[in-house]
């Protein structure tokens, strides 16, 4: 497995927690991504790097589809995907996403 880094060495709990756990509306900058190669090469083609920030618009209950908002186009991803996107989540509305 690899880890995709932003910044210093992640640090386990120090208010991070996976995609899912955002609530609706609320937006994070994405610390890391746990996943291989091929994860990591498609969640950058769509974008979604250490570093970003993401919205989480939607989410379906009991391991659906979220669907997120990545500055003026939203993408939807599996339960999976999302759940190997670990985030600190930010205060206020965020503008801009890149």
């Amino acid at each position: 497995m690899i880890y995709m880094t932003a910044g210093t060495a992640g640090t386990a709990g120090n208010g991070e927690m996976d995609l899912i756990d955002l609530k609706a509306g609320q937006s994070g900058r994405v610390k890391r991504i746990e996943g291989g190669r091929a994860l990591i090469q498609r969640l950058e083609a769509l974008g979604i790097r250490p570093g970003r920030i993401v919205k989480k618009m939607s989410s379906v209950f009991r391991r659906g589809p979220v669907t997120i908002s990545l500055g003026s186009f939203e993408v939807a991803l599996g339960y999976g995907m999302a759940r190997r996107i670990i985030v600190e989540p930010v205060e206020g509305a965020v503008k801009r996403c890149d």
